[in-house]
């Protein structure tokens, strides 16, 4: 099933550090809106929860985990960036795949 919105599977932490050094962080923040939206665009059928715009936080990291198990993906996230980045990497690549 195809989606009208293909979500970005390939976020990395140093891009996105590298982005913002380069545009004294504008990028960073661009970066981090579209990280959260994907997210919320993912839970969105499921939950009426929704993270809020700080995207490396303790609520995003739990909504992350229980829609990872709710998905039947192996992997438990942290507040590590790079770890929420792979975390939302594999989250889209199922809604990809899945088209939900």
């Amino acid at each position: 099933m195809s989606t009208s919105r293909i979500l970005s599977t390939n976020r990395s932490f140093g891009v996105l550090m590298l982005r913002g050094v380069c545009s004294f962080a504008i990028l960073t923040l661009v970066d981090l809106w579209n990280m959260q939206s994907d997210l919320n665009l993912i839970l969105k059928p499921y939950t009426a929860k929704r993270s809020n715009f700080m995207f490396l936080g303790h609520k995003s990291k739990k909504l992350m985990n229980e829609e990872l198990r709710r998905r039947g993906i192996d992997y438990k996230t942290n507040t590590l960036p790079w770890n929420m980045m792979k975390a939302l990497n594999l989250l889209s690549e199922d809604y990809n795949r899945l088209g939900c």
